[in-house]
């Protein structure tokens, strides 16, 4: 009985993030040349990371900047020294305190959409590297597995 109730809850949760969204993308869908700023990246990865990834994500550091080439990227930052990995690998499931992950998102976007798009696609990459332990979590099958999920709630997955 206790499973169910918590069932139940966490499909209310899930409905209810899912309306938050949809009600964004619909009041946002005019809106261009979109900002963030730090509080609203921060406000928007709780929702998803609620609603999406069932909380199972540890909030990372974020951090505004230009960027060439890409919309946002997620990072792992380690010191080599104290943490041993492959070369070309990350330091997954390794618990270290020198392990930090930061999610580096662009200055404007072109739409408000473009904006929660990206910051959802980095938080696959999140959870590529902290919950499914991918050492590459790169656009591999474990990245596209979560497009329907992402359909579901409005949202594209794409590169």
């Amino acid at each position: 009985m206790k499973g169910q109730k918590q069932r139940k809850l966490s499909r209310r949760a899930v409905a209810k993030v899912r309306y938050q969204v949809k009600e964004a993308l619909h009041k946002k869908r005019s809106v261009k040349n979109y900002r963030p700023t730090i509080a609203s990246i921060n406000s928007w990865f709780n929702t998803l990371n609620r609603g999406i990834f069932g909380s199972r994500l540890q909030t990372p550091t974020f951090k505004i900047k230009r960027l060439k080439g890409c919309y946002a990227q997620c990072i792992c930052l380690w010191d080599a020294r104290s943490v041993q990995c492959p070369k070309h690998e990350l330091p997954v499931g390794q618990d270290h305190p020198s392990i930090e992950f930061v999610i580096e998102m662009k200055t404007v976007y072109d739409t408000w959409k473009d904006f929660i798009e990206t910051l959802a696609h980095e938080m696959v990459h999140l959870h590529q590297m902290t919950v499914d332990l991918d050492p590459t979590s790169n656009h591999n099958a474990n990245f596209y597995r979560w497009r329907p999920t992402f359909k579901r709630f409005g949202l594209g997955l794409c590169l």
